[in-house]
């Protein structure tokens, strides 16, 4: 919008105004996801591709799992977003792993309690458990036995 403001002879004011149409750069925001892919960086630059850039303002927000972070290479993204103007955002959403919760074992846990809590855990162990238990409850019914010598 342009408006000129004059002032007449006699003190008054006139104004005008007139619309005047000015260039704008186009914004291309794009949203990927990438969860499931096996290479995330391949289908974000394949999404990138299909958009024409040229001069424009580009942002980019990709969707991943944890375990993908490193398999992104932001280096060849931003490469793919050359002929853009101005890159406003090149924006990651990850999806935390899952985590395992880990089993409390307090003071007051006995040992064969927190052993099998420990060997819950861990699968590599399950089918050692009870030879494990045994083992650690002869350990300790040797050192209780020293300990009253």
């Amino acid at each position: 919008m342009l408006v000129d403001i004059e002032a007449t002879d006699d003190g008054e004011k006139t104004t005008r105004h007139e619309f005047v149409e000015t260039p704008a750069r186009p914004f291309v925001a794009l949203r990927v996801d990438a969860r499931e892919a096996e290479d995330p960086t391949a289908t974000i630059l394949e999404e990138i591709q299909k958009h024409d850039l040229d001069g424009a303002i580009a942002r980019v927000r990709y969707h991943i799992a944890e375990a993908q972070v490193a398999d992104v290479d932001t280096r060849r993204l931003r490469e793919a977003l050359g002929e853009a103007h101005a890159v406003a955002a090149l924006e990651r959403d990850v999806d935390p792993a899952e985590r395992e919760r880990r089993t409390v074992v307090t003071r007051d846990s006995g040992l064969e309690d927190a052993l099998r809590q420990y060997v819950a855990q861990r699968e590599e162990l399950a089918s050692v458990e009870d030879d494990l238990v045994e083992a650690a409850l002869e350990l300790e019914a040797e050192y209780d036995a020293e300990r009253r010598d």
